[in-house]
């Protein structure tokens, strides 16, 4: 299990590196900083499909590159129910829109996610129950909305990952 959690780690690492990492060169070379704000969010939700509890954490890498707006939205959950634990690391990119009131936020995003769940197997014929695993890798699709501190974001997940995920998280930083 460790081995596959590391593996899929190393993926979306890899995958958000490639994302980030011209423009952070091109930021470098002008001597200006690569992230205008950063703030942690821890955060608790629901999924569906699997149905589970989720806890977990994101991060917020505002202006990437001097892009006022442009974010870098990576984030891993860990959710539990339905019969089997998923570990889920994500790599969003969005682009944050102030309301006209200035008050709230609101951030459509697009990603991709890798996620890593085990489950027990139940034979059809009533035999013993084993424990299985499987790691895929997903689209997703959705947006988050700032007021202060609160973060309430809502996922679509593409492919073989949740399907929907809503999270509630608050901004440190």
């Amino acid at each position: 299990m460790l081995e596959q959690i590391l593996r899929s780690a190393t993926v979306i690492g890899a995958l958000a590196l490639a994302a980030i990492g011209p423009a952070t060169v091109s930021a470098q070379e002008r001597g200006a900083s690569v992230f205008e704000t950063t703030e942690i969010v821890p955060r608790l939700g629901v999924t569906l499909g699997p149905e589970q509890f989720v806890v977990g954490v994101g991060f917020i890498l505002a202006g990437i590159a001097d892009i006022t707006h442009l974010e870098a939205r990576p984030g891993i959950d860990l959710g539990f129910g339905d019969h089997q634990t998923t570990l889920r690391a994500s790599a969003n990119v969005g682009y944050s829109v102030p309301t006209s009131g200035g008050d709230v936020r609101v951030t459509p995003e697009v990603g991709i996610s890798v996620q890593y769940s085990s489950f027990d197997v139940t034979p059809g014929d009533g035999g013993s129950v084993r424990s299985d695993s499987d790691t895929n890798l997903g689209l997703n699709l959705g947006a988050a909305a700032q007021a202060g501190d609160l973060i309430f974001e809502a996922m679509v997940g593409l492919g073989h990952i949740s399907d929907i995920s809503i999270t509630v998280g608050i901004g440190i930083g």
